[in-house]
């Protein structure tokens, strides 16, 4: 009998990965820029030196992510940007975002 893949993993397979990079300030930002495709999951590296407020839900709750470390997170709901601040300083971060099919 020939292995079957369930329906599940065909579509869990499917979508796009793309890397966001920049410098959060305190100024709220929008990551992506554009919000045209609905996230499914992310992962954050904090590169600087400052700690990094990330938000799913449109800036009204932030997860803080301290410098130098790392936080992923399969998204639920249909979100289809995060937002990045700092509360002091400035901050460099990458950001791995999974999108899924539009």
């Amino acid at each position: 009998m020939a292995d079957q893949f369930s329906d599940h993993e065909v579509v869990d397979n499917e979508g796009s990965t793309v890397v966001e990079t920049g410098t959060a300030t305190t100024t709220p930002a929008n990551v992506p820029s554009a919000a045209d495709k609905i996230i499914s999951g992310f992962a954050v590296d904090n590169l600087g030196s400052e700690s990094l407020s990330v938000s799913m839900d449109g800036g009204t709750t932030f997860k803080a992510v301290k410098k130098k470390e790392f936080f992923s997170w399969n998204v639920k709901g249909n979100i289809t940007q995060l937002v990045v601040k700092t509360l002091s300083g400035s901050t460099a971060y990458e950001i791995v975002i999974n999108h899924e099919v539009t």
